[in-house]
């Protein structure tokens, strides 16, 4: 029974996701949506796991290089760079997601609860636009 809904249902896209994976922010997808504008306004993207540097999207890489992480849906900041530019976010996963100032998880940081518990929206405070990694629990 579990294979026929799997096949009919698809697995879900937590399962399917690695560490740097982006989507849209489908909601329940593990990833931390970040967005471009104050409260949860502008183009966005849901990024999985830890990245320690918003500027090099190793899932991303190819023979030219790595690329940024950028922001993909329509709106303000559309394919702007994440790097320094976030403005608020909303965590779409059960576990909690810090966001650091600095790249490879240093500096200030601010505390995104998993989604439906304490504080998991809103602007950005100690990294507003100036947001460099992340960091999942569920990773460490």
């Amino acid at each position: 029974m579990l294979a026929v809904c799997a096949l009919l249902f698809g697995a879900s896209s937590a399962e399917a996701l690695g560490n740097g994976a982006t989507t849209t922010c489908a909601h329940y997808d593990g990833t931390l949506c970040l967005f471009f504008n104050s409260n949860l306004g502008g183009s966005r993207v849901g990024i999985y796991g830890q990245v320690p540097d918003y500027a090099v999207n190793v899932p991303g890489c190819s023979s030219q290089g790595c690329p940024a992480y950028k922001f993909q849906t329509s709106g303000l900041g559309q394919f702007d760079t994440v790097k320094n530019h976030a403005a608020s976010v909303y965590n779409e996963a059960s576990w909690v997601y810090w966001v650091y100032y600095n790249s490879n998880y240093a500096g200030p940081r601010d505390q995104w609860d998993p989604e439906g518990y304490g504080t998991f929206y809103g602007n950005l405070n100690a990294t507003y636009n100036e947001n460099a990694s992340q960091l999942a629990n569920a990773d460490i």
